[in-house]
């Protein structure tokens, strides 16, 4: 694949919440002579204090969490509320003829957070059912919950919250998914329970997988290895221990990592979680995979809680692929008010379809945020056929989910502020043309995950590029971004398209072949096109350098051969 070329090996990306395994800490936790305390033993970053740390964090600060410090915007948008919205349309419409009309459905969000985007996706259920004659009866069940009943307080007393409150559509529970399979509803004081639930649970997490319990490996020449976190404080100038009562803030901790070998087969007590590790060890040369335990062990207990009828519609900061898992060597956590790792939705997918069920998951690698659907339920071969449509269509060509925010004026670089304007466009050529020399510009301080979006959305753009005699020179600008990518083949493929429809600065064209075929090594192909340049434009200083270099070249290389 020509991709390989572009990527090459995985880098090994610097994170500030890590620490190199030279650095020396004492084993007392009183300090060492690189000035850290030591938060605890050596263990799996599953067995870590951090995640109790966390849950800490958010029962202290409850919903004003969300006053500027932790992020919430991409996953309370109109944007999101409407993309959940289709999506759970389009799923009821796939369902429909197993649907047990008698019985509430219920949409249980894990994680609630400040509760906007509760509000606004109520609100969008309420709109399009409406529009569907077999849909607009259905009793839906909204249900909030939270680890804390502080959170539950202040959505109960919400003045938007009421109306869905007194129609019996909204509903409140604590609810601890990582451990708990039933929970109570404390507004109709019913259970929910797989007793209970006679249609397929719809479940959301939103930013909520990212900070729940995970592990670290490494697959070196297909040996598995676990990585073992060390965790420890940086400590005053002075020395001096804080109290044991201050918690520390998530920007003063960091992490060693160490790397032993294990076995897949026995590692969890949880033979499905064992055979996805068994996956990436035997399709993993070398790599290093974030593996999402907490998330895991949520959607085994919702699996119960729903009598295996489970709709999962996720969104966060994410691997949806596993090759974009392993561009990384090293994976941290992130700090803004709180934490957060990145979630490894590959793992999530192959869950499901290990079980018979189906993986959605977004194509867009470049974005903040990515976005699946997973479904297993009771009734085998229900083709999902206006989901997958939805998914390849719509939010991965569109992306609205991240891409709104992207354009922002305050969000995204330069680039991927570029590339959410043409995922929102759909891909079209013409907006694709009107910004392609910016992203020739850009191109230098790309990323890899952007490099990889712009090869996919450049693929939609061609495919919809339709020639007469107005249109924009797509073919040029695309053999120009794929010569800056060291894609030399496919450049001059599209500058071949670029002459047959194009008349105007042929010398350009001439002049884009000759550097390609200079970076194949293709010098006699070099040459002739630098001299069709010249014919074309006698003037054209850049081709005549070149043109000499070449020459230069010549020379150098018959005098190295008579000598």
């Amino acid at each position: 694949d020509y991709t390989d070329r572009l990527f090459g090996d995985a880098p090994d990306e610097p994170f500030e919440n890590s620490l190199d395994a030279k650095q020396l800490l004492t084993p007392d936790g009183d300090g060492g002579e690189a000035g850290f305390q030591v938060l605890g033993p050596e263990s799996r970053l599953s067995q870590s204090c951090l995640w109790q740390m966390c849950e800490d964090y958010y029962a202290r600060m409850g919903v004003s969490a969300w006053d500027g410090v932790v992020p919430c915007f991409v996953t309370t948008s109109a944007f999101i509320a409407e993309a959940y919205g289709e999506m759970i349309i389009n799923f009821l419409h796939d369902y429909d003829e197993h649907l047990d009309r008698a019985e509430p459905i219920y949409i249980v969000e894990m994680a609630s957070g400040i509760g906007r985007f509760s509000f606004l996706l109520m609100k969008e259920l309420e709109a399009k059912l409406a529009y569907f004659s077999r849909l607009k009866d259905l009793q839906i069940r909204y249900v909030m919950t939270d680890f804390t009943e502080n959170n539950l307080n202040y959505w109960r007393q919400h003045e938007k919250f009421q109306p869905y409150i007194e129609k019996g559509m909204l509903d409140f529970a604590v609810f601890r998914p990582e451990d708990e399979t039933s929970l109570h509803l404390l507004h109709s004081g019913k259970k929910l329970s797989a007793q209970s639930i006679h249609n397929p649970l719809i479940a959301i997490a939103n930013y909520f997988f990212d900070s729940i319990r995970q592990d670290i490996f490494r697959v070196s020449n297909h040996t598995l290895q676990e990585c073992l976190v060390t965790l420890v404080r940086q400590l005053p100038e002075n020395g001096s221990l804080p109290s044991a009562d201050d918690p520390p803030p998530f920007s003063e901790i960091k992490a060693r990592y160490r790397y032993q070998d294990v076995s897949p087969g026995h590692y969890y007590d949880q033979l499905s979680f064992n055979g996805i590790l068994q996956e990436y060890k035997d399709t993993v040369k070398n790599g290093t995979i974030i593996f999402p335990l907490g998330a895991l062990r949520v959607i085994r207990n919702l699996q119960t809680l729903s009598n295996g009828n489970l709709v999962l519609l996720s969104s966060d900061k994410a691997f949806a692929a596993k090759e974009h898992m392993l561009l990384y060597n090293r994976h941290d956590f992130a700090v803004h008010g709180s934490f957060s790792y990145m979630v490894n939705y590959d793992a999530i997918g192959r869950y499901f379809a290990n079980q018979g069920g189906v993986y959605f998951p977004s194509a867009n690698w470049g974005v903040s945020v990515q976005t699946v659907c997973c479904i297993a339920t009771r009734k085998q071969g229900v083709p999902m056929e206006r989901m997958k449509y939805y998914f390849d269509r719509q939010l991965n060509i569109a992306n609205p989910i991240s891409s709104i925010a992207r354009i922002l004026p305050d969000e995204g670089n330069g680039l991927s502020r570029l590339l959410a304007f043409l995922r929102v466009s759909l891909c079209d050529p013409r907006v694709f043309c009107g910004f392609a020399r910016q992203i020739v510009d850009f191109l230098p301080s790309a990323t890899l995950e952007e490099k990889h979006d712009l090869l996919r959305l450049m693929e939609l753009c061609g495919e919809k590029y339709y020639f007469y005699r107005g249109e924009r020179n797509l073919p040029y600008w695309f053999a120009e971004i794929y010569y800056h990518l060291n894609l030399q083949e496919k450049s001059l493929h599209y500058l071949e398209e670029a002459m047959k429809g194009y008349t105007e600065y042929r010398w350009e064209y001439c002049y884009l072949k000759g550097r390609c075929h200079e970076k194949l090594n293709q010098w006699p192909q070099a040459r002739q096109a630098y001299e069709e340049a010249l014919s074309l434009k006698p003037d054209y200083e850049e081709a005549r350098m070149a043109l000499e270099g070449i020459r230069c070249l010549s020379i150098g290389e018959r005098t190295t051969d008579l000598c």
